[in-house]
């Protein structure tokens, strides 16, 4: 089961996000050191050692901290970023984490800058016995941009219960000559899955908890 929904915005007064804190996603970082959300995979593990850039980064967030995902263009190439909660082709259903629970749909924070009709992307790939049961593609598209972190909220239809869950955010399209928008990001905080009648977390979906890597 597919269900793509492009997103309405909603523009409500919460926190402002800066990027003053964590670190600067603009910078080149030739030490290949560099942060990593706590039980996420980001494209910096990729990114730091071919181009020398952070395109995932930490910034403030809602109460604590949040993680910014950010497009750059390196030569005549897209810097793809992203983060996910597993390795592998999400789309294809490879990976994921344990995850027993029937939800309805998802909850979170996000700002964003979308520039030259660029989109974001939040995936959530449900399987069980390794077969998946539902994909929902929640779509952010256009040129606009929204500096404070604002709630949104999508429906998942899920008819079973899973074992397995993948969830991926990806900025910037590939698919067409449109795609080298430089300057594009995305920032995303408390992300939870909202059950019929309770709230189920997601792990460090806060994202407070950050690793530093060191790669030589």
């Amino acid at each position: 089961m597919r269900v793509s929904i492009l997103l309405g915005m909603l523009f409500l007064s919460p926190p402002i996000f800066a990027q003053d804190g964590g670190s600067d996603p603009n910078e080149t970082w030739n030490n290949g050191n560099f942060g990593e959300p706590e039980s996420w995979f980001t494209s910096n593990t990729s990114t730091i050692l071919k181009y020398g850039i952070v395109t995932v980064s930490e910034v403030p967030g809602i109460t604590g901290s949040g993680v910014l995902i950010s497009t750059f263009i390196h030569g005549q190439d897209t810097v793809r970023s992203f983060i996910s909660n597993t390795k592998g082709i999400a789309k294809k259903g490879q990976g994921g984490v344990p995850f027993h629970e029937k939800v309805v749909g998802m909850h979170g924070y996000f700002g964003y800058a979308l520039l030259d009709d660029d989109t974001a992307k939040l995936m959530v790939v449900f399987k069980k016995n390794d077969s998946i049961v539902s994909i929902t593609n929640y779509k952010i598209k256009g040129n606009g941009t929204q500096t404070a972190l604002t709630p949104f909220t999508f429906p998942i239809t899920l008819d079973v219960v899973p074992d397995t869950v993948i969830i991926e955010a990806t900025l910037s399209s590939f698919k067409d000559k449109l795609w080298r928008h430089e300057g594009s990001y995305l920032a995303l905080d408390s992300l939870s899955f909202i059950g019929n009648e309770k709230m189920i977390p997601i792990a460090n979906g806060n994202f407070e908890k950050w690793v530093l890597h060191r790669k030589n």
